[in-house]
């Protein structure tokens, strides 16, 4: 790792736990700047289709909001499980979907609901405070990915004497002083030389540009890795025989930095749609069976999910409410 970068992972973050969180699982939490103009020409928040609104006798129309480059999550092929799972949801309510592309970076969330550029974003952490969000459909966590049979495969947790000495790849924000959980956490353990990082958006030029850090660790360039769950159990699953395994990383919330690494992931509303909010909850209700299915089927690692929706996956036990940082890299 470059000396700035662990100049920056070290010095702290302004932003907190609570906004890294936000950022981590709402974006999740996965995908920018090195393709500036990739991004103004295919994600600057032009829908897939025309009117917002149905036409007098047409179906219903629910504007989705998801990045169209952005697997195991979404891309404009329809591929990713939010797709799928946009998909379910329409058809049980008799509408059709109307994609928004918009690439998750600053301000997201507010083009998407603030701005009411759509109706719908999937996979947002339940009771995120930039959204009215839904009942969560999974839970999910970050985990230390290897290779089979490597040192690697024996980590799980934060707090193992190897990391001191592995290559362990973790994804890194910008230039702004902000970095992620798992750097944070690793920094606070003063874990910093031999990180070695990737940025969290990736270069947009490519397709899925998150993935980097797996294929980092399946080729040898990191001997563990700890990303978010979803990402890292598609892109560990597409490796030829099975090459990279998966392990949760414990604490899930981590006392030394004070982050939480599991997270119960729902939908997001604007916040007056209070009854659009409750149709969904009711669609998911009885189609969590069919929300499963799809997730196995990219296998998407899930945690039993908390019994209480309304507790912000933002914020940790204990800690006061963050405060309001503008368009940060946070506000997806």
């Amino acid at each position: 790792m470059s000396s700035r970068s662990r100049d920056r992972v070290g010095a702290g973050d302004r932003r907190g736990p609570a906004a890294w969180a936000a950022l981590w699982v709402a974006c999740l939490f996965v995908t920018c700047v090195a393709a500036r103009a990739a991004e103004d020409d295919c994600c600057g928040g032009v829908p897939a289709t025309r009117p917002a609104t149905a036409p007098a006798g047409g179906p219903r129309v629910i504007r989705v909001s998801a990045d169209p480059n952005n697997l195991p999550f979404s891309n404009d092929k329809l591929e990713g499980f939010e797709n799928k799972i946009a998909d379910l949801i329409a058809s049980d309510l008799g509408a059709r979907i109307e994609y928004v592309w918009r690439a998750q970076r600053r301000g997201f969330f507010r083009m998407a609901l603030k701005e009411k550029e759509c109706d719908l974003v999937l996979g947002v952490p339940a009771g995120f405070e930039r959204a009215l969000t839904t009942v969560p459909y999974y839970r999910s966590g970050y985990v230390f990915v290897a290779r089979q049979g490597s040192p690697g495969a024996a980590v799980r947790s934060l707090d193992d004497p190897a990391l001191r000495s592995l290559k362990v790849a973790v994804q890194l924000a910008g230039d702004d002083g902000a970095d992620t959980p798992p750097a944070h956490a690793l920094a606070a353990r003063h874990v910093v030389d031999n990180m070695v990082g990737f940025t969290l958006y990736g270069d947009y030029a490519e397709p899925n540009p998150p993935a980097r850090i797996v294929d980092a660790v399946a080729r040898g360039d990191a001997d563990v890795a700890m990303v978010w769950g979803p990402l890292a159990g598609y892109f560990a699953g597409r490796q030829p025989g099975g090459a990279l395994e998966l392990a949760p990383v414990t604490p899930e919330r981590d006392p030394t930095s004070g982050l939480r690494f599991t997270f119960d992931i729902a939908m997001g509303v604007r916040r007056p749609d209070k009854a659009f909010r409750d149709e969904l909850n009711a669609v998911l209700a009885r189609r969590q069976p069919d929300i499963d299915r799809i997730l196995d089927v990219y296998h998407v690692p899930r945690l039993a999910r908390e019994t209480s929706a309304s507790r912000p996956a933002t914020r940790s036990a204990g800690e006061a409410p963050e405060a309001k940082h503008g368009d940060g890299p946070n506000s997806r």
